[in-house]
């Protein structure tokens, strides 16, 4: 019973790392939600666009599932290292898709993934720290509140990761992205502000589109 409580919690953080919870289930987290019709979209992407990444997807998503594998082992159950080697992972697919898209596009792409990571982006975005100029008190805050995150994803996913975990998910790291936006400066919320730039809709399985306000 612990291995499976252990097992939830790890692939709860991986997802929250990687932003998978609130992508639903659609092609993944991260960098990988490039695979997702409805970012695609919101990217215009041109066919010869999407053909690319179609072929980057098929190429590089075993290479990406061995990589969390071994994020997950150098972690060796610490929960946080886990996230900032997933941080790494994604860090390193993102490197590889910069080729594939235009400069705006890659801008909003990035600012998509932000908005989906919520708090724990705070906690292992090295790009997000920096630019904010984190301070070792706010980064401790952070790390408590991804703690806090993590036990009750721990509870959720005891039931089973089913389309209503998915929503209990999606929805607690709204509300902790928000808990961590308080503990910033007012110059250091705008700057977040507009690192996220406009809300995308991410939309839920069978239903196409998304996009946000203007």
């Amino acid at each position: 019973m612990r291995s499976a409580i252990t097992w939830a919690v790890v692939v709860g953080v991986a997802l929250a790392a990687a932003g998978t919870a609130s992508a639903q289930g659609r092609r993944g987290g991260g960098p990988m939600m490039l695979g997702n019709p409805a970012i695609q979209e919101e990217l215009k992407l041109t066919a010869e666009q999407k053909d690319k990444v179609q072929k980057f997807m098929e190429d590089f998503q075993p290479k990406m599932q061995e990589r969390m594998q071994t994020a997950m082992q150098n972690a060796a159950g610490d929960f946080d290292k886990m996230a900032e080697e997933m941080q790494k992972v994604n860090t390193e697919a993102m490197k590889e898709i910069a080729p594939l898209l235009k400069p705006e596009q890659m801008t909003r792409l990035k600012q998509i993934i932000l908005q989906q990571s919520g708090v724990q982006a705070f906690a292992s975005n090295q790009e997000l720290q920096t630019a904010l100029k984190l301070t070792n008190d706010q980064k401790d805050k952070v790390k408590k509140l991804t703690g806090e995150m993590r036990d009750k994803m721990m509870e959720m996913f005891q039931g089973g990761f089913t389309p209503e975990t998915q929503q209990k998910v999606a929805a607690l790291q709204k509300d902790y992205a928000k808990k961590a936006e308080e503990l910033l400066t007012a110059d250091q919320r705008k700057t977040y502000q507009d690192m996220l730039g406009k809300p995308f809709d991410m939309p839920a399985p069978g239903r196409r589109g998304g996009g946000g306000g203007d």
